[in-house]
């Protein structure tokens, strides 16, 4: 980010970032860093599942509801089964802490 400040795909470094704070668990800062993707690239669906997922371990479940809303209204095929069936990292152990948190946020199974 310091190497290309202006870069217009910039979303895509908060994004991974985001994906790694949740990973850690380090849920207020996934929030942060899946807000700043979403206010570059409103429409990404994996930071989408990020937010959705954090704000669901941190009990903010009103504000998870409208993040999961947003994405079913652009994936309306979006579920928790349907996610656990393709992510490429389903077998690093962590998608259990994923899924919860998209559980406790509202995605339907």
């Amino acid at each position: 980010m310091r190497l290309s400040p202006r870069d217009p795909t910039v979303f895509r470094i908060y994004a991974g970032l985001s994906f790694a704070y949740l990973l850690q668990e380090r849920f207020e800062d996934a929030v942060l860093w899946a807000r700043r993707t979403l206010d570059e690239n409103p429409n990404l669906h994996p930071p989408l599942r990020f937010l959705a997922a954090a704000l669901g371990h941190l009990g903010r479940s009103e504000e998870a509801r409208v993040v999961v809303a947003h994405l079913r209204a652009l994936a309306p095929d979006e579920t928790i089964t349907g996610f656990a069936t393709w992510f490429p990292l389903r077998f690093s152990g962590r998608l259990p802490l994923i899924l919860e948190g998209l559980r406790r946020a509202g995605l339907p199974e």
